[in-house]
């Protein structure tokens, strides 16, 4: 019994002490997910702990081992799935901001699909993206993402207000 809480309490406490900083302390961040890289070395701590638990209850060796088997497969098969459905979204850096758009309403995000597309030389997407930041917020970076694309265009006046914070006709 005290082994079975020990082995409870050591995958329940690696989660929580390991998620402690990041709940504490956020960050801003687009893509958290590794903050739950550590912590999630807990859950599967408590899931292999279950699954030896309930093989533990059967007698007959054979029939342990087949059911402790069938039920690692489970959750491993769960978990490719779930992989092998994001493995498109992190191709590239253009198909992971994509994404992060459509999941995030950080302007930040839209910024950082925006300078994809400048590497790209799409500067009509980008400068779409980066109108729509820049009347939403006051990123500096965006600012200055647009004023790349608009030396591209070359419209110098344009990109110089940008960069300065002054109106072209103030130039």
């Amino acid at each position: 019994v005290w082994r079975a809480r020990r082995t409870i309490a050591l995958g329940a406490g690696w989660i929580l002490t390991l998620l402690i900083p990041a709940i504490a302390f956020p960050l801003v961040t687009y893509m958290a997910d590794r903050y739950l890289y550590a912590p999630s070395l807990g859950f599967c701590w408590l899931l292999a702990a279950g699954i030896l638990a309930v093989g533990d209850r059967i007698q007959a060796r054979p029939l342990r081992l087949a059911l402790v088997s069938a039920l690692m497969v489970v959750p491993l098969a769960l978990f490719a799935i779930r992989t092998g459905k994001y493995l498109p979204v992190w191709r590239d850096s253009a198909s992971l901001w994509s994404h992060a758009v459509t999941k995030s309403r950080d302007y930040r995000v839209y910024n950082n699909l925006a300078q994809v597309w400048i590497d790209q030389q799409r500067w009509g997407d980008a400068e779409k993206l980066l109108m729509h930041v820049i009347e939403e917020t006051d990123l500096g970076q965006a600012r200055n993402n647009m004023a790349r694309v608009r030396i591209q265009q070359r419209r110098w006046a344009d990109a110089e207000s940008l960069l300065t914070g002054t109106s072209p006709r103030d130039n």
